[in-house]
């Protein structure tokens, strides 16, 4: 720790505002992470539903990465960092804006089989696919 009494001023307070901000992109990652299974219940998920919304993070992560770092390549990882810092403070409230939504259902019919699609859930994976762009960036 004697370190960082080597360091100048101005260096020590970015590296306060670098940790301090990486504290909060993983505690805003993190922190949902045991909750979001339980909110999903409450909409009236059953179990597999529940796994399918929390892989659909990943889904968003593979699907936008090759973008992203593209996107890093030509304009700069400045750019595609402060993206994933707002998609990391936007989402949270994309999954509470799912409580003041009307539940979303529909019956898909295919020759004798019939499905009943809740679209509530469906809004929910594309939510957490947006979310999983956070760690793309």
């Amino acid at each position: 720790m004697r370190v960082f009494a080597t360091f100048s001023p101005a260096l020590r307070w970015n590296l306060v505002v670098l940790f301090s901000s990486g504290l909060c992109f993983w505690a805003g990652l993190a922190g949902l992470l045991p909750t979001l299974p339980l909110f999903v219940e409450t909409l009236g998920a059953t179990g597999s539903q529940i796994g399918i919304v929390m892989a659909s993070f990943a889904v968003g992560l593979l699907v936008t990465r090759p973008w992203l770092s593209r996107l890093a390549d030509e304009q700069g990882r400045k750019l595609v960092l402060l993206i994933g810092m707002v998609v990391i403070a936007i989402a949270p409230f994309l999954y509470l804006s799912a409580l003041v939504l009307p539940p979303l259902t529909c019956q898909l019919t295919w020759g004798d089989l019939t499905w009943t699609v809740n679209g509530l859930l469906l809004l929910m994976m594309v939510f957490r696919a947006f979310h999983g762009l956070s760690i793309a960036a």
